[in-house]
């Protein structure tokens, strides 16, 4: 087994170890999904069940067409409804440290894959940023006294 050791930039707002997030579970490790809260928050309802109750099993009478149709109908709901922010692990797998981001901001190279970008692409207009503010205050996520700026990080995964 291979250890990833990617590079990343993004805009967004560096968060305090320990913050809480809406979308964060009572579970084992803690972290909720953030695209199945957001789905959840803003009404989706898939076109049919597909899966057993409490269960990772499918309904039985469930063919692959439906499978298809139903994985279809998500991705359009996502694709119309995007999540407005992106959690960018900037610690490792077993040590999870986010930056809270502007989704179309974030950049990723893994290792051993340069990636050319060009530093004047890097620019975020001054609404975007209070967009993340604000999406902050809206949903309690504490972030003290940090404002958005760009982050250079690394993760290894």
């Amino acid at each position: 087994m291979s250890q990833n050791t990617d590079g990343q930039i993004c805009f967004g707002i560096l968060l305090e170890e320990g913050t809480e997030l809406p979308w964060d579970e009572d579970d084992e490790c803690g972290y909720g999904d953030v695209e199945e809260w957001w789905m959840e928050l803003n009404g989706y309802t898939p076109p049919f069940e597909i899966w057993e109750k409490n269960s990772a099993e499918y309904l039985s009478d469930i063919t692959s067409e439906m499978r298809d149709q139903y994985y279809e109908h998500r991705r359009q709901w996502k694709k119309a409804n995007p999540v407005p922010v992106e959690l960018v692990n900037y610690c490792s797998s077993d040590y999870s440290m986010y930056i809270l981001a502007l989704p179309e901001t974030c950049i990723n190279a893994n290792r051993g894959y340069p990636l050319p970008f060009e530093p004047n692409d890097l620019v975020v207009s001054s609404e975007r940023a209070i967009e993340l503010v604000r999406f902050c205050g809206k949903y309690d996520i504490d972030i003290g006294e940090e404002y958005p700026r760009w982050w250079l990080s690394s993760y290894w995964g």
